[in-house]
C-alpha cells in the first residue's frame, strides 16, 4: 500500500463549518454522504477520523515520517462516521488515496483544500470527486 508524507488536518472554526477537532486528520466523505451537523448548501466536506465530526475546509500537514496508508484505513474503520467514508475497507482505502494522493502530496505545508464533485456526462453519469487547493477570502476567528 501507499504511504503519505502530507495529511489534511483539521482547524475547528464552526463559524467556518469545521467541526472537527484541531488537528485531527480528515478524509473526504463519499459522495452520497450525510453531514452529522448542517453544512452549507452544497458543499461537500471532510470526516474527522476520531470524531467523525465534519469539516467543509482541509488544511495539509507534512509528517517528519511516511504515513502508511494501513494506518490511515484502521483509523478510518474504527471512525464513527465510517459510513460517512465508504461501507467496504475498499471503499475507504479508496476515499483515502483520493484524499490524499495527487495535488495534496505537492502542496506545501498548511494549505487549506476543498473537495468538490464534477458530473461527466456521457452515457452514464458519474461523479468525479476532486481534492484542490482554494484561497480563502477572510477566515473568521473565534470571538471576531
Amino acid at each position: 500500500m501507499d504511504t503519505f508524507g502530507t495529511v489534511l488536518v483539521a482547524k475547528h472554526s464552526p463559524e467556518n463549518q469545521c467541526f472537527a477537532n484541531e488537528g485531527e486528520l480528515l478524509v473526504a466523505a463519499r459522495p452520497d454522504a450525510k453531514a452529522k451537523l448542517r453544512l452549507r448548501k452544497g458543499a461537500h466536506f471532510f470526516v474527522g477520523l476520531k470524531s467523525g465530526q465534519p469539516s467543509a475546509v482541509a488544511w495539509t500537514k507534512q509528517l517528519n515520517e511516511p504515513m502508511p496508508a494501513e494506518e490511515i484505513v484502521k483509523s478510518a474503520i474504527e471512525c464513527p462516521a465510517a459510513n460517512a467514508i465508504g461501507a467496504t475497507e475498499e471503499e475507504i482505502n479508496k476515499q483515502i488515496v483520493l484524499s490524499l494522493s495527487g495535488r495534496v502530496q505537492a502542496l506545501g505545508d498548511g494549505k487549506p483544500v476543498v473537495t468538490d464533485f464534477t458530473e461527466r456526462t456521457a452515457e452514464d453519469k458519474t461523479l468525479i470527486q476532486t481534492v484542490h487547493r482554494v484561497f480563502l477570502q477572510k477566515i473568521k476567528k473565534n470571538g471576531n
